[in-house]
């Protein structure tokens, strides 16, 4: 059963106990879910791109101070103890996943693994309790990552996920986000 008043909505099973769900607000409108005069999706979001990499970046990189990563709370110590990154993730994600290790390897100096989750999840790989395991999903929904993610969460591994959507699985699983505030999928 689901109350609605002025004050907001309640929530009830059959059993009579309220349960307190956090709501999450949409930061986007109808119109950036359209195709907004392109032919296709795809056309759209390649047109995008520029706009979408300034959306993620405005509020974290601001000129004379340190990159703002506001879901990250590592300290230098933590961030030092790690002897490997792992970056999982499925389809256009795996792609920033390869751009991510080159950027991880000339600038931490340490070994970095890019992996297809489906891939990832069967081939047994040394997971340790000092890996941080990267998972990249824009929906945030993507069932292979999310089993990654699960599997290295168990082992003791620090998760950190960048995804889009605030309240997604790997957003509430993981022990870091990292939004990317790129609008609707």
């Amino acid at each position: 059963l689901v109350i609605i008043n002025r004050d907001g909505l309640e929530i009830q099973p059959e059993d009579g106990e309220a349960i307190n769900k956090e709501i999450y607000h949409v930061t986007w409108d109808v119109d950036a879910a359209e195709k907004g005069g392109y032919e296709d999706f795809m056309l759209k979001e390649i047109h995008e791109q520029p706009k979408a990499i300034k959306d993620t970046l405005t509020s974290r990189v601001l000129k004379n101070s340190p990159i703002q990563l506001e879901n990250i709370n590592l300290t230098k110590e933590e961030l030092e103890a790690f002897d490997r990154v792992f970056i999982v993730a499925c389809g256009t994600a795996y792609h920033a996943g390869l751009v991510g290790k080159t950027i991880i390897e000339n600038l931490a100096k340490i070994p970095v693994e890019v992996d297809i989750a489906s891939e990832f999840r069967y081939r047994d790989p040394l997971i340790t309790e000092k890996s941080l395991l990267i998972v990249v999903s824009q929906s945030g929904e993507t069932a292979d990552t999310l089993a990654v993610l699960r599997d290295a969460k168990k082992i003791g591994a620090k998760v950190l996920a960048v995804t889009n959507v605030v309240g997604s699985s790997v957003s509430r699983e993981a022990n870091h986000v990292v939004y990317t505030w790129a609008g609707p999928e």
